[in-house]
């Protein structure tokens, strides 16, 4: 892992190997996952805060229109 700046990374294939992995497991880990898992897949994907209200999925972007 990277602590500084300048840290050199002699081998970054088993980090690669597992955020591969991990994604190409989205859509099992969402479909059989609980609701805070759910939430943490979709916090991953999006940049803002989604909020859930209402069957609805809003922004807080959306929220201000």
């Amino acid at each position: 892992m990277l602590n500084t700046k300048n840290s050199k990374v002699t081998n970054v294939e088993p980090f690669l190997d597992k955020a591969i992995n991990q994604i190409s497991q989205f859509l099992t880990l969402y479909e059989e996952g609980f609701a805070k898992s759910k939430t943490k897949i979709i916090g991953s994907l999006f940049s803002e805060k989604l909020t859930f209200e209402n069957n609805q999925v809003r922004t807080l972007e959306s929220m201000k229109n």
